[in-house]
């Protein structure tokens, strides 16, 4: 391995967008960084709902309504035809108007609440949980296991109890004089062509950074047995991403189905594009599966439903199946949809259990070959359940990050992982969690003195700097994305300026971010 030491770079420079009158010769100052869209500000700091009016007209900008547009509007960059800068804010940052410009036209565009916030919070992406779900005990049905696709795919426990009065997702271990954070500290410049668009071949070829209290070195992924000690113990998610977007329609209208999470009884959590085309009680057909059918239950809220698939669990799986798009990151550019190759360079090698939406991305790394090595170093495995859901892609909306609802999702720590995690802890050895995903469900299922507990239910646990980490000593994951709530975990984990500096050299030396890109090995801060 290469030691290696990096300054962290200047943020990108922005010059603000100026005020303004419609007609005017004047186009706005285009983003220069990913995530620095006008509309992507919108979308992460309107209050609720948005609607955008202009030229006399009322364009639905679904932005917030929508979640999914939410998700990809983050990515938009300043080449596209369609540019946008905020012309005019409230007095706490959210957008009160945008200017457009299309091919030498400007347009001032107005930005106005469509109705009242929704229950839960400013800007909540989802339907807000109710209160006795947040402080207490939320029962959740069985999903009814599908053999080929839904096995083990919903929730079946309790909901993580949230300290009094603290913000849905706010991590009850940070202390309550912690300093305060800004969305904007965790910003940096990031080249959109380090974003990868297809994994290292073999898997394990990939590139891998280490990040220790002492210094930062350059490795690969193959390194990784003789970075591990023999007692240790990795933790992995065995969780199986499927097919959850799906293509439906009621009547002529058509709607873009993101499946995130089994309710049980056939019901799932959805988000929904164009979702404002649909009523409570309405029926949506799935487009090349047109025996399977689900019906809208309550009114549509952010972008999501509960979706009432039946009871007869067969035709959804047979739906997925069929019909059902692997749910690739929005960076990862394919304009005819994901393709055979996808499906399978995006399952980890791990993957048994179905009911993930988004691939926990550091499994991606591994082969049977790196696994014999690992094992040969004397190194046991755990295995642990997340199911990932889409909420992982949505972008944080608030000045605040502690004000950001991270959506729940469904785990499983067994007593058998359990016991072999306390075990190798007990004996001295280190706790290596597999990516983030492994990572917040130890960190959930832990007590105050790091014995982690058999634990079976949803989390929403968010992991920001301040916390105490009682579980994992080192922590192998992806590069993230800027102002993410992934870049702010690893701040957590191994320190704030430690990282920024690490990612200034991954820049500097060229690895490949996010899914499909490079690794990171991070030593816990002491």
């Amino acid at each position: 391995m290469r030691a290696a030491q990096a300054a962290l770079p200047g943020k990108a420079d922005r010059a603000p967008a100026e005020g303004g009158r419609a007609g005017e010769e004047r186009l706005p100052q285009p983003a220069e960084r990913i995530g620095g869209t006008a509309l992507g500000r919108a979308a992460r700091n309107a209050v609720g709902p948005v609607v955008v009016a202009g030229d006399g007209d009322e364009r639905a900008v679904e932005a917030c309504e929508d979640p999914l547009r939410a998700r990809d509007e983050q990515f938009l960059h300043a080449g596209l035809p369609r540019r946008l800068a905020v012309a005019e804010e409230d007095g706490e940052g959210r957008p009160l108007a945008v200017d457009r410009g299309d091919e030498g036209q400007h347009t001032r565009l107005v930005l106005r609440p469509e109705r009242h916030p929704p229950e839960g919070g400013e800007g909540e992406a989802l339907p807000a949980r109710r209160q006795d779900e947040q402080q207490g005990e939320a029962e959740a049905g069985d999903p009814g296991a599908h053999p080929a696709i839904l096995a083990a795919a919903g929730p079946g426990g309790k909901r993580r109890q949230v300290a009094p009065g603290a913000p849905p997702g706010y991590p009850p271990a940070v202390p309550a004089d912690a300093p305060p954070l800004r969305t904007a500290d965790f910003d940096f410049a990031l080249p959109e062509d380090l974003i990868a668009q297809a994994p290292a071949r073999p898997r394990d070829a990939a590139r891998m950074l280490v990040v220790r209290q002492d210094g930062i070195a350059d490795a690969g992924v193959r390194d990784l047995p003789g970075l591990l000690r023999p007692g240790d113990v990795m933790v992995v998610n065995d969780t199986k991403v499927i097919p959850a977007r799906l293509h439906a329609r009621r009547g002529a209208a058509r709607v873009e189905v993101m499946l995130n999470r089994a309710e049980g009884g056939g019901l799932w959590h959805a988000l929904i594009r164009n979702a404002r085309r649909l009523r409570d009680g309405d029926t949506i057909v799935v487009e090349g599966a047109e025996d399977c059918t689900a019906r809208v239950v309550g009114a549509p809220e952010g972008g999501a439903a509960l979706l009432d698939f039946g009871p007869d669990q067969g035709l959804l799986a047979a739906a997925l199946e069929k019909a059902g798009e692997i749910p690739l990151p929005p960076y990862i550019a394919r304009p005819a949809g994901p393709t055979a190759e996808d499906a399978a360079d995006y399952q980890p090698i791990f993957a048994e259990r179905p009911g993930a939406v988004a691939a926990p991305t550091a499994s991606l790394h591994f082969t049977e070959a790196l696994l014999g090595a690992i094992s040969a170093r004397g190194v046991a495995r755990a295995t642990v359940t997340l199911h990932v859901g889409a909420g992982t892609f949505l972008p944080l909306r608030s000045d605040d990050p502690r004000a950001h609802n991270l959506h729940a999702e469904w785990g499983e720590v067994t007593e058998e992982a359990a016991a072999t995690i306390n075990a190798a802890r007990a004996a001295g050895g280190r706790i290596v969690a597999i990516g983030t995903t492994a990572l917040r469900l130890l960190e959930s299922a832990a007590g105050e003195d790091g014995t982690v507990r058999p634990f079976r239910g949803l989390t929403d646990l968010f992991l920001l700097p301040g916390h105490r980490f009682r579980t994992a000593d080192l922590l192998m994951t992806n590069f993230h994305l800027p102002k993410s709530t992934l870049f702010m975990l690893v701040c957590a984990f191994s320190g704030t300026e430690r990282m920024k500096a690490a990612y200034a050299h991954a820049v500097a030396q060229r690895y490949r971010f996010y899914s499909y890109g490079d690794a990171s090995l991070l030593e816990r801060a002491a």
